[in-house]
């Protein structure tokens, strides 16, 4: 028994608030140091340098800004102090420390850096108004991506790059553009299509060369270029002045990538998966950020005047209650029509039976082939290729590796219809993987965050029943590691993943990986033994799939899925078909631990009617334990004896009610020993005498 952690919380109730908001449990070093070092747990350790320049050209650990930097270092520490947030603070995971902590930096840095605005230099915060919380609250509302509204990310790269092309010879970049080995000058159409830069696109090829002349340009495997920009490196530069902002991984601004190489590019148009107003930033992270901004109420504290801490008056600090940007709405994602998943759904199904393990087998082939002849694959002729397919194959048409050489970006509708002729291996293949990815996400509902952890060999247990993953948002009290549950899950979905597992099988058996990885790994167009994977791959996959089967149509776009869709529609079918008794079997299947988070889950994502047919076949299996509702039915009917009616007839009647307003069911939740829980409650609103 460790007497001393137990009472640790006497600290809190003992010392001043001084002294409570010089430190907290995850900052290590002393308050007055220049730096400081935090550890949030394994492999989350993030240092924070306060040695910034400020506006006037000072450095923020100057003595005459003593005041300034104390009152920013306690608004960090008080961020995720036990009283702020409504007393919930101490008993944070390290991970959700982590996100307050970098919450309340990136709140700094907006002062920071418009400084020429706030005064910050001269005044610190002491002159914010109201109008100013609201305008940077808007600001923070106004985008998804905070590093397009705090650190207006874009804007600043533009300009930045602008100033140092403007510096150089441009007559030597035009040199270096000219013999360098990559080809500087080309940009798509999907990169002007996706670029928010504010730079003409004749300049485009002067920034490229002045990034890879100043070391500026890296390999990054997870997207289709040979190289792009080191996001990291520029926002260390443009950003060099900031608590946070350095570090920040900005967007990658494709339109500078160069070489690019394995296309993902789809046939379609895609459907958007998201409702309107998806721009703006996520409703859940903006009451974090509201949180933050609200610890310097705590600042306001007798035991601190003598600090002479330069906070914004008390008064204006209570506008962050009240005040209410447009933020993203909870409910942000698309539900698919049922027919389309469906549809992809049996077609995934029907292509693992028919071609499964002939595009294995066709795989090791090749595989051995290549380590017995050491030859390379652009050497094999295509006779060659073909002998070494299942004959099977051979005869729908595969005879070639790839179909990279047929330009997509030239030729797109040639490149789809010999996808769909099946000349390529590797595009099976990769169609092979987005199949599996659509049974697995429509059967077990995962996050795509718990599918991109699944890890071959690991992901079935030894009866071959259950998946077993990572459950992600799940480190609370963990130490930042995640919890490892399992799932029932289909025959047909392991029989699926078991394929994936075996192509992992071959490419380490050959030598091209030295350990079993991701489970969603896919096998690169490029060549054989080489994987990719992440987001972009795995929804790259999901797409070929999309566009191979020509998924329906709607305007001419097409519905590509997404696991986010592939999992609000599960929630459905589980709904439609087990009503609200099984609610905590699906809680549970979910990994929902909060039966009022699922049950909004639900309802936002689940038609009217379908919902309202629900409620109705609810309330006529337990019509027996609903006095008022049999009252009710009984002046209807003139029975007490619901079985002389047809079930379906008294649906029909109950779902008339609950159209009218006359009856409502509807869970009420409640806290019990363990947790929150629930009743089901079915409200009579219509009066009925009680002799009916």
């Amino acid at each position: 028994m460790n007497n001393g952690r137990n009472l640790e919380f006497l600290d809190m109730v003992l010392d001043g608030r001084l002294e409570q908001y010089k430190t907290s449990k995850w900052l290590k070093s002393d308050f007055d140091s220049s730096i400081w070092n935090f550890n949030f747990g394994k492999e989350h350790k993030t240092t924070v340098d306060f040695s910034v320049c400020l506006a006037d050209g000072s450095l923020l650990t100057d003595k005459k800004n003593s005041s300034l930097l104390k009152t920013f270092k306690y608004w960090i520490n008080a961020s995720v102090h036990h009283e702020n947030k409504k007393g919930r603070g101490y008993k944070y995971s390290d991970l959700y420390a982590r996100q307050y902590v970098f919450c309340t930096l990136t709140l700094i840095d907006y002062f920071l850096l418009n400084d020429e605005s706030f005064h910050i230099s001269s005044c610190g915060l002491t002159a914010i108004s109201e109008d100013n919380i609201k305008q940077m609250l808007d600001c923070l509302a106004s985008n998804k991506k905070v590093g397009d509204s705090i650190y207006n990310w874009p804007a600043k790269l533009s300009e930045f790059l602008m100033k140092r092309v403007a510096q150089c010879d441009i007559d030597e970049l035009n040199v270096f553009i000219q013999e360098s080995d990559i080809n500087l000058e080309s940009i798509s159409d999907d990169q002007k299509e996706q670029s928010n830069l504010r730079i003409p696109y004749k300049y485009i090829p002067l920034m490229r060369a002045w990034l890879l002349k100043n070391d500026l340009m890296i390999i990054n495997k997870r997207n289709n270029f040979k190289l792009s920009p080191s996001v990291r490196r520029l926002s260390n530069l443009i950003y060099k002045n900031t608590l946070r902002g350095y570090m920040m991984q900005n967007s990658l601004p494709l339109i500078l990538c160069v070489g690019q190489e394995e296309a993902s590019i789809r046939e379609k148009v895609m459907i958007s998966t998201n409702n309107e107003n998806n721009e703006s930033l996520h409703s859940g992270l903006f009451t974090q950020y509201k949180a933050s901004f609200k610890a310097l109420r705590l600042l306001h504290d007798p035991d601190l005047l003598g600090e002479k801490l330069l906070l914004p008056p008390i008064q204006c600090l209570q506008i962050v209650d009240t005040y209410k940007p447009e933020v993203a709405d909870k409910k942000r994602f698309k539900t698919l029509p049922s027919k389309v998943v469906f549809y992809s759904i049996r077609k995934a199904i029907e292509f693992h039976l028919m071609y499964g393990e002939l595009l294995l087998e066709s795989f090791i082939n090749l595989l051995e082939y290549l380590s017995k002849s050491d030859r390379k694959l652009k050497n094999i002729s295509q006779k060659s290729f073909i002998d070494l397919m299942c004959p099977e194959l051979a005869s729908i048409g595969v005879r070639r590796w790839s179909l990279l050489k047929v330009s997509k970006q030239a030729n797109k509708a040639f490149y789809f219809k010999r996808l769909r002729a099946n000349e390529g291996l590797a595009e099976l293949i990769r169609v092979y993987f987005g199949a599996t990815a659509t049974v697995v996400g429509a059967l077990m509902a995962r996050r795509q965050a718990d599918l991109l952890s699944l890890k071959a060999g690991e992901c079935i247990d030894s009866d071959g029943e259950y998946l077993i993953f990572e459950k992600s948002k799940s480190t609370s009290l963990m130490g930042g590691m995640r919890r490892i549950v399992a799932r029932p899950i289909d025959g047909i979905a392991v029989d699926m993943i078991n394929i994936l597992e075996l192509f992992q099988d071959a490419l380490l058996k050959y030598g091209y990986i030295n350990q079993k990885t991701y489970l969603f790994s896919h096998i690169s167009t490029m060549y054989p033994g080489m994987i990719a994977h992440g987001k972009e791959a795995y929804n790259g996959s999901i797409d070929l799939f999309c566009d191979y089967f020509e998924t329906p149509l709607k305007d001419d776009a097409r519905y590509y899925l997404r696991q986010h869709q592939l999992r609000r529609f599960f929630a459905m079918c589980f709904f439609w078909g087990s009503g609200f008794s099984d609610l905590d079997t699906l809680r549970w299947f979910f990994g929902h631990t909060d039966p009022e988070h699922l049950y909004n889950y639900i309802t936002e994502s689940c038609p009217g009617e379908i919902l309202k047919s629900v409620k109705a076949q609810y309330a006529t299996e337990t019509i027996e334990s609903h006095a008022n509702l049999s009252r009710l039915i009984k002046s209807k009917y003139k029975t007490d004896d619901f079985t002389i009616l047809e079930e379906s007839e008294l649906q029909e009647f109950i779902e008339d009610l609950i159209e009218d307003g006359k009856v409502e069911v509807e869970p009420e939740f409640f806290d019990g020993e363990d947790g929150k829980k629930y009743r089901i409650i079915v409200k009579v609103m219509e009066k009925v005498d009680a002799e009916g």
